[in-house]
């Protein structure tokens, strides 16, 4: 199944973008979705954040089979190309720089790489075979 959604950067991209991620999850297994929302949630933030300041576009891509998910959301704003396994958790008084480490650890996989037209393209990745707890 694939499900296709283009963002143009407004102050709703973000609930649209929730409202459609939360329509595929419908077709998943419940004990998944906490890891995708929880992922996606923040994924999708950060990629509005970056558009927001040269009046970018967000698209995002859902490929569901029976065995896995894979969301890619391409940043066509401000590029925040970044490698995921880099990212820690900051100190208990830091305001921001959770977001891709929380992603990272609710994903199967999670990376990042630019497109050739220098856009930042962001993958997740959930086994659906996997027992979450």
């Amino acid at each position: 199944m694939h499900f296709q959604g283009m963002f143009v950067e407004t102050h709703c991209a973000f609930s649209h973008a929730c409202a459609m991620c939360q329509q595929v999850i419908r077709h998943v297994p419940e004990e998944h979705h906490f890891h995708i929302e929880t992922a996606f949630r923040e994924l999708i933030a950060n990629a509005v954040n970056a558009s927001k300041k040269v009046n970018g576009r967000v698209s995002v891509d859902f490929y569901l089979t029976p065995v896995s998910l894979t969301i890619i959301i391409v940043n066509t704003g401000v590029n925040y190309f970044t490698d995921p396994e880099s990212h820690r958790f900051p100190g208990n008084l830091s305001e921001h720089g959770r977001g891709i480490p929380m992603a990272y650890s609710c994903c199967d996989q999670l990376s990042y790489s630019r497109t050739t037209e220098s856009k930042t393209r962001v993958t997740a990745i959930w086994d659906l075979r996997k027992r979450r707890h």
